[in-house]
């Protein structure tokens, strides 16, 4: 679904930037009022909340497109800037997560027993690999009715549109450039397992285990 900036009236735009610390074009412009829990500034309209960076990113681009992210190069989750956001997907957030040093697994939430990619794999078993409940919770060590919650949506709202896109099938090193084959080797190096990869760069664990242990891209040092 593309949404387009008719959705915001004019009166919408000035309430909207009255709540913002604006300051020079390449500093953050933060967000001073409500956030959730995650530091992610709130704005009403249309009787709806949204996160304040998405609208910020309309009225500056003037489209968004509500199955994608609105991510920050700045990594500061309450600034506004439209200059400091990007459209991506879920695995683009993750990429950037972990390219920028930071863990794209856990969750803020302390009391959680699962992280953001457990219930990302919670979703894909039962959505797309058809397992049962029983068998999902046994698993991860949560019981039915959470995996269901999980599952359909009722918790875990933000991901509510992804499930993890399952690696294809890879025959050749040809298919991924020299600057990935070198992220991906390097991000081993820096504890991250080939399952992460996998999904991070939808490829296949038996590629992955071929570029990290020099069985293509031999070249990369």
């Amino acid at each position: 679904m593309i949404i387009y900036s008719s959705v915001l009236k004019e009166k919408d735009i000035i309430r909207f930037w009255k709540y913002v610390e604006i300051k020079e074009k390449n500093e953050c412009w933060i967000w001073k009022s409500g956030k959730d829990k995650d530091g992610y500034g709130r704005f009403s309209l249309n009787k709806r909340t949204e996160r304040s960076h998405r609208i910020s990113y309309l009225i500056k681009f003037g489209i968004i497109d509500s199955d994608l992210l609105i991510l920050h190069i700045c990594d500061n989750a309450s600034c506004v800037n439209p200059d400091h956001l990007f459209q991506g997907t879920f695995l683009d957030n993750n990429k950037d997560r972990y390219t920028k040093g930071r863990s794209a697994i856990g969750s803020s939430n302390g009391s959680s027993k699962i992280s953001e990619r457990d219930a990302l794999e919670i979703r894909t078993l039962y959505l797309n690999e058809k397992l049962s409940l029983e068998k999902i919770g046994k698993i991860f060590g949560i019981g039915q009715s959470t995996v269901r919650d999980i599952a359909v949506g009722n918790t875990w709202k933000h991901l509510k549109n992804y499930c993890i896109q399952r690696p294809h099938r890879l025959g050749s090193r040809n298919k991924i450039d020299f600057k990935t084959a070198q992220e991906i080797r390097n991000l081993h190096n820096n504890k991250y397992s080939n399952k992460e990869l996998s999904i991070l760069y939808n490829l296949s664990p038996r590629n992955i285990r071929s570029i990290i242990n020099n069985k293509i891209w031999k070249e990369i040092i």
